[in-house]
């Protein structure tokens, strides 16, 4: 073989082995990224409560909670005082829900006269021992 053969074949093999390595420490590098990129990203969980703990707080609930619970029951009662009571139905009538404050939804017939239905829930709500005028009727005619 002639001089210039063998050193052809020397650059040629050089070149391979740059380019070898050049491929595996790339890979590795992007690899290294890719998992650099990922232990970023990684969320840790977060510690929870167990059962038992979550048990005991509805079993023995916080004195604080106890009464912030119990003053908005009490706020609503105030804005809906009958709800306990709902629905309320008769042959003629039925007093399905509060639309809103203070405002009580009642179903009636076309053929219902709606003064003679609000006299006659004026009474019920009398009998829950609630003011009347502090209350509005909404009435919708039901099919």
């Amino acid at each position: 073989m002639s001089n210039l053969k063998k050193i052809i074949l020397i650059i040629i093999g050089v070149v391979l082995l740059v380019l070898i390595f050049w491929l595996l420490f790339w890979e590795q590098n992007k690899n290294n990224k890719i998992n650099e990129t990922i232990n970023q990203i990684t969320i840790s969980p977060i510690p929870t409560k167990t059962a038992s703990e979550l048990g005991e707080e509805l079993i023995n609930p916080n004195e604080e909670e106890v009464k912030q619970n119990k003053k908005e029951s009490d706020d609503y009662l105030t804005t809906h005082p009958l709800w306990e009571s709902l629905p309320y139905e008769t042959d003629r009538f039925k007093i399905s829900h509060y639309i809103k404050n203070m405002t009580l939804v009642v179903y009636v017939s076309k053929s219902e006269n709606q003064e003679e239905i609000k006299e006659l829930i004026n009474k019920w709500i009398i009998s829950k021992d609630i003011n009347p005028p502090n209350h509005e009727i909404e009435f919708r005619v039901k099919d």
